[in-house]
């Protein structure tokens, strides 16, 4: 009996052995399997590495750009991130006193700088100088000297003294540049003049302005026998309006009152004046009917004595 007993363990024993062998085969077994299936595998490997190639830049033009991207994400991780939770430092008392001060004398100086842009010569009333062309002041000018020198005379023939006087001086210089057609010398031409002076002079009288010999009849300037009118409305257009015209009359009136007294002076040395506080234009045809500034002070300042 002992023997039977020793013998079946032994043989159980001998049959376990194989089956334990066998469990170990396939353990190594299944290893291996993992193995190669986390290895890529020889088909795979060539896509992967094409990929990896592809990602690389090869000509020298991508590898540039390759290298300015990574300068420029190096700057901006090295750019310094505002600080949020850092409070502003409010203004003080004095600081807005510096700042209103600061506003107050910019806006000043560009106050300034557009009125000496506007008016030059103008060191009192800093006005807006009149744009216009020469011939209206000269007309207005030369009425308000004929009303100082012949105070008696009507205004309105004081304004046709200006109108003949402008009138006057535009043709002689229109015919100098080549602007207003030359003298007809012809003698039908003079023939007509001459017979409208004497039938203008029958009953006419002459009185002189500013060196300008200038006939009247009926309280109107007679140029080569017809009458030579000036309406106001006219001439105070061409400053703009009644309110520069009226500005412009007053400053060459106020400068006038220094001439009291001396009238024959005055009367030899007023187209001068004109000739320097004229608008400035171009000279010869550039400046024929051009607009110019005329400042008010200049015009006073340069009658005055």
């Amino acid at each position: 009996m002992p023997t039977t007993r020793s013998a079946t363990k032994q043989n159980s024993t001998n049959k376990s052995k194989p089956a334990s062998k066998k469990q170990a085969a396939k353990a190594t077994k299944h290893e291996d399997a993992t193995a190669e299936s986390n290895q890529p595998s020889e088909k795979e490997t060539p896509k992967a590495n094409k990929a990896n190639s592809a990602s690389k830049p090869t000509t020298p033009l991508e590898r540039g750009k390759a290298k300015l991207e990574r300068n420029r994400g190096a700057t901006k991780s090295q750019a310094p991130t505002p600080n949020s939770s850092a409070k502003r430092k409010a203004p003080t008392a004095d600081d807005n006193t510096t700042i209103q001060n600061a506003r107050k004398k910019a806006k000043s100086t560009g106050k300034a700088t557009k009125q000496a842009h506007f008016s030059r010569d103008s060191t009192t009333d800093l006005e807006k100088p009149i744009m216009i062309n020469r011939s209206p002041v000269l007309q207005l000018w030369g009425a308000v000297v004929a009303q100082f020198l012949h105070p008696d005379e009507p205004w309105s023939t004081c304004l046709s003294i200006g109108g003949s006087i402008a009138q006057l001086c535009a043709i002689s210089k229109g015919r100098a540049i080549g602007q207003v057609a030359p003298k007809d010398e012809s003698a039908d031409a003079e023939g007509k003049r001459k017979k409208g002076k004497q039938e203008s002079k029958k009953e006419s009288r002459v009185i002189e302005v500013m060196g300008f010999p200038q006939q009247i009849q009926d309280a109107v300037v007679m140029m080569d026998g017809k009458p030579k009118p000036l309406k106001e409305e006219l001439l105070q257009g061409k400053f703009g309006g009644a309110s520069n015209y009226e500005k412009a009359m007053k400053a060459m009136e106020d400068g006038l009152q220094s001439w009291t007294g001396d009238k024959d002076e005055l009367d030899g040395k007023a187209f001068h004046m004109y000739e320097k506080f004229r608008p400035d234009v171009a000279a010869g045809g550039a400046g024929w009917g051009r607009k110019g500034e005329l400042n008010l002070h200049k015009v006073k300042s340069t009658i005055e004595r």
